[in-house]
């Protein structure tokens, strides 16, 4: 009996820990922010909290189109767990809830590309779900969201080195076609 509650008790350990590594850090390039206190709603009618609505100030160097993601956090058996977010008076589209009904997950969403001013901004956690019919939570929370800075004119690819070689030998080898 005792190493049946032991190779449990590993498992279960193992488990969390996999759990728990397998939310990677922000996609490279993306600018990661990690907030102190969680940012969670529930949907509205829902939940004796009624938190329908959160926010945080998240500041940016550059003003500019941002594209945000969201490390939204879903708890099983909630099968309304949808929410958008907004910012500067913008808002995303919805996100809905996971397919599989009666799963935790975490994962990384997409919610938008967003006008951001240089300084500080508010970003809005809304709700998008309301009971009845449904009398769970349908509780949403996030610590961090990833930022892609888009700024205006920039290509829709990136120049590497062996991009600004050929484009630096192009004008030679037109100027060379022209002579002849």
């Amino acid at each position: 009996m005792k190493s049946s509650f032991a190779t449990f008790a590993i498992a279960f350990l193992v488990l969390s820990v996999g759990y728990a590594s397998a939310t990677p850090p922000c996609p490279d390039g993306m600018t990661e922010i990690t907030f102190d206190d969680d940012l969670w709603v529930v949907g509205d009618g829902c939940h004796h909290s009624g938190r329908v609505v959160d926010s945080a100030v998240i500041s940016v160097e550059f003003a500019g189109p941002y594209d945000v993601y969201v490390y939204a956090i879903r708890a099983a058996c909630q099968p309304q767990e949808d929410y958008y977010v907004s910012v500067n008076g913008v808002d995303g589209p919805v996100s809905l809830d996971d397919a599989v009904a009666c799963t935790d997950s975490e994962r990384l969403d997409y919610v938008g590309e967003f006008p951001f001013n240089s300084g500080n901004n508010t970003l809005y956690l809304n709700t998008a779900s309301e009971c009845p019919p449904d009398e769970t939570p349908n509780s949403v929370h996030t610590h961090r969201i990833c930022l892609d800075y888009d700024p205006p004119g920039a290509p829709e690819f990136p120049i590497t080195g062996l991009s600004v070689l050929v484009m630096a030998f192009i004008p030679g080898i037109a100027y060379i076609a022209r002579k002849k």
